[in-house]
């Protein structure tokens, strides 16, 4: 008796959008691309608007092309995780954080606290409100 081998679904073509504001996933735009996946890419800082020029397609304005996009992927947190919830809510695919992951992040004694709570040694911390009191 012959093997039989499962044959391969051929793969089916996305509209992928990414949203970055430092443009930290330009490499995966670009792979993504390169996959043969439609792809345009948003970057919100006017320092890092070039990164990628000639490598992936880019749009000044993320939200008139969500529509457009099967898969929304955001790549940073600093308040993304608000906007990716409402798009997960609004029925898209989305690739990113969460207000919660958010506050993981940007409250850095929240997810020390988190950490503790679900049994997570973490070293000694103090919060400071300036650069003064961190020194003192």
């Amino acid at each position: 008796m012959g093997t039989t081998e499962a044959t391969p679904k051929p793969f089916e073509k996305r509209r992928f959008l990414f949203v970055s504001i430092d443009a930290l996933i330009t490499d995966i735009a670009w792979r993504v691309a390169q996959e043969g996946h439609e792809v345009k890419y948003f970057i919100e800082s006017p320092a890092e608007k070039s990164t990628g020029d000639g490598f992936v397609p880019k749009v000044d304005d993320w939200e008139s092309e969500v529509a457009w996009a099967d898969v929304i992927v955001f790549d940073d947190v600093l308040g993304q995780g608000a906007k990716a919830h409402q798009l997960r809510q609004d029925g898209k695919a989305v690739v990113g954080g969460t207000p919660y992951t958010d506050r993981l992040e940007d409250d850095r004694t929240f997810g020390q606290e988190e950490l503790k709570k679900h049994g997570i040694n973490v070293i000694p911390f103090q919060d400071f409100d300036s650069f003064d009191a961190a020194i003192d």
